[in-house]
């Protein structure tokens, strides 16, 4: 009786076996890798979702089952922190480098933008990736260029006094320059043109010299026109300050030359000489000097001309 069992329990058994052996004869084996452990399956599909359930393995929501050369491998997803300018995202997401992380996290990078990292670097589990802004612009700074004050002598100011003459102008420089920043500081400032937009121009100031005519020390010169007179009939003859009329007296405008006011003259080109004369009389006005001669003839040879008046000390 034993043995009768003892057939019949070998013969199922070797069926059982022979089944099996069928069963994996026909079938291709496939290999889950799953971080540190590793699945064998047998099955007659390669489909994925077939492989993954007879693996028994069971994913999360951002796994990834990706499939090898010998058959899939499970990557987990972790969490990644990506810092970009004001951005910050944090993803739950299935990659294996940083650099897939970068293509995946939906974030449009500009093109001279990095990364601290290589984009070969691992992802780790609650990592932070940052990757550093780069922004350009073009800025133009206007400086000023000083001017330089030129002093010259000249007859025409009160001796020891000063005049300026023309005023200064500051001239502009324009500097334009291409600006580099890297999370909006800036980290590189290029020059690319310098130029001069205006030119500065001189302040010119004269200085009183005086100088010596006839024989006489004399503080200024004024370029002024001239007529001539000479006597009145019928008339007393006797200036605005009281003297006689007669050569040397000349009518001024008090508001030009004080009276009293002692003067050497002559011709604007020097050619003729009127000579030592007084402030003594009124009665023109503006720039001009009215010139006493003795006789009409000698007033009307002067006529009207420009003169030179050189005011003495």
């Amino acid at each position: 009786m034993k043995k009768k069992i003892l057939y019949a329990v070998s013969a199922v058994l070797l069926i059982i076996a022979v089944s099996v052996t069928v069963y994996f004869v026909g079938a291709d084996r496939y290999k889950v890798y799953d971080e540190e452990n590793t699945v064998t399956v047998f099955s007659y599909s390669s489909h994925e979702d077939v492989i993954l359930k007879k693996s028994g393995i069971k994913l999360s929501e951002n796994d990834a089952f990706l499939p090898v050369e010998d058959g899939y491998k499970v990557l987990r997803a972790k969490d990644v922190t990506v810092l970009y300018g004001d951005t910050e995202k944090t993803l739950s997401i299935a990659c294996e480098t940083v650099g897939e992380v970068l293509e995946k996290c939906g974030i449009t990078f500009g093109e001279e933008d990095f990364c601290d990292l290589e984009d070969s670097a691992p992802v780790t589990d609650e990592m932070t990736v940052r990757v550093h802004k780069v922004t350009h612009d073009t800025t133009q700074v206007d400086t000023e260029i000083p001017f330089e004050t030129v002093t010259k002598d000249s007859i025409y100011v009160k001796k020891g006094k000063t005049k300026t003459t023309k005023k200064g102008e500051k001239g502009i420089r324009r500097e334009e320059r291409s600006n580099t920043y890297v999370d909006g500081q800036l980290t590189e400032s290029v020059v690319t043109s310098d130029t001069v937009v205006k030119n500065p121009v001189n302040e010119v100031v004269e200085k009183g010299v005086g100088g010596t005519v006839g024989g006489y020390e004399f503080s200024y010169c004024m370029d002024m026109n001239s007529s001539a007179y000479t006597y009145f009939e019928n008339k007393r003859n006797v200036t605005a300050t009281g003297v006689p009329v007669g050569y040397g007296k000349v009518a001024v405008d008090r508001k030009v030359i004080p009276l009293g006011t002692k003067m050497y003259i002559t011709s604007a080109n020097g050619k003729y000489v009127y000579g030592y004369a007084v402030a003594a009389d009124t009665g023109v006005k503006g720039n001009t000097i009215d010139l006493f001669y003795e006789t009409y003839d000698e007033c009307i040879s002067w006529g009207r001309r420009k003169i030179k008046v050189y005011i003495l000390e």
